[in-house]
């Protein structure tokens, strides 16, 4: 018997016992019966008092033959037994009404399934990147300067020099071929075997050397050397050299230059003429040197150039532009959205714009690009 059966059962015998229900079992009629008879102020009328069980009033037919054997059987006649059934229904249905908590409404209460969401389909806003047009302006086509001026159009390819050049940055060097004297061609033919490098020394900082190539004047090949130098090292001299891989010394030395750099607009603009000469004074050959700003600001980076491409659709630019450029870093970091390359100043000046709109962005100097980047509309 569950706990609901045994409530239901003590409260039909409380109701039973205090009088609020009719009796139904045999044991509760007797007992009812004794008390009536016991209770002097309780009499029987007279037609019911000359009744015995034997001569019960005459009853309904019951529709059911079975149940009213029973119920005579009981003492009782069917219609007095249903209708104590169903007065003792109501009193558990009742008592059911307060142990059990009623269900929510179909539509009023919390469901288990998880309510539907409101989709959007609206884009999200755009992230704006403006740079100002040039100003403060001492040399490049955008300058405005006139054509007879000797900055009004800059080998170094700057669209526009500041004047104002003093605030802390870095630079890349930018070298092309050695394009050599006769001088130069004789020493080629003194070591067949031997494979040209350029090295650079900024200051005081290490020698670092890349590959590089003697050809005609006209070429349009140009390398970045992998340092970035500050004003102050420039200051302190730059030094070239042309050795040959492979070669001993004191031989392996071709060629030499050194020089105390200034970065002004003019150094921007017009870049620097390297005249190399042998240990001896000897024109060795010549090249063209020229100092770019160092700073890029990185917009994102991913595995696949796709995804930058992607990626970069999402910004509003004025003034701006970006590429995609490879690196040398693996998987997740092989290709990098970029934007530059910018003075300092104005690479920090990107970035916080960046930052305030809640988007990745970090400043760096490239060393790990390689080849040409690959500009995007």
């Amino acid at each position: 018997m569950s706990d609901d059966d045994r409530l239901l059962e003590a409260l039909g015998r409380a109701l039973t016992d205090d009088g609020e229900l009719l009796p139904t079992e045999e044991d509760e009629v007797a007992r009812a019966e004794a008390d009536l008879e016991a209770d002097p102020e309780v009499e029987l009328p007279a037609h019911l008092a000359a009744l015995t069980r034997d001569e019960e009033p005459e009853a309904e037919a019951p529709t059911d033959l079975a149940t009213y054997r029973r119920e005579r059987e009981r003492g009782l006649s069917p219609v007095v037994t249903h209708g104590l059934t169903a007065v003792l229904g109501a009193a558990a249905a009742g008592a059911l009404l307060l142990l059990q908590t009623p269900a929510p409404t179909p539509g009023t209460g919390p469901t288990a399934e998880p309510l539907p969401t409101a989709t959007t389909t609206t884009p999200p806003a755009p992230v704006k990147l403006s740079l100002a047009s040039c100003s403060d302006c001492c040399g490049g086509e955008d300058c405005g300067a006139n054509e007879d001026d000797d900055l009004a159009r800059c080998a170094s390819g700057r669209a526009c020099v500041p004047c104002d050049v003093s605030k802390p940055s870095l630079y890349r060097l930018r070298v092309s071929t050695i394009a050599p004297s006769e001088a130069g061609e004789q020493v080629l033919r003194d070591y067949p075997q031997g494979k040209p490098e350029l090295c650079v020394r900024a200051g005081v900082t290490e020698e670092t050397c890349i590959s590089t190539r003697l050809e005609a004047r006209n070429s349009d090949t140009w390398q970045q050397l992998p340092i970035a130098v500050s004003r102050e090292q420039l200051g302190a001299k730059l030094s070239l050299r042309v050795r040959w891989k492979g070669v001993s010394e004191p031989k392996a030395t071709a060629a030499r230059w050194s020089q105390v750099l200034g970065v002004t607009p003019r150094a921007l603009c017009r870049g620097y003429p390297v005249r190399l000469t042998t240990d001896d004074g000897k024109a060795f050959g010549q090249l063209s040197l020229f100092i770019d700003d160092a700073h890029f600001v990185e917009l994102a980076r991913a595995s696949a150039p796709a995804d930058l491409r992607e990626h970069a659709a999402r910004f509003a630019l004025d003034g701006v532009d970006v590429a995609v450029q490879e690196t040398n870093r693996p998987d997740q970091g092989r290709f990098v959205l970029t934007s530059g390359p910018y003075d300092k100043p104005t690479a920090e000046k990107l970035r916080w714009q960046l930052l305030e709109q809640k988007q990745p962005g970090t400043v760096s100097i490239g060393l790990d690009y390689v080849g040409a980047p690959n500009p995007l509309p």
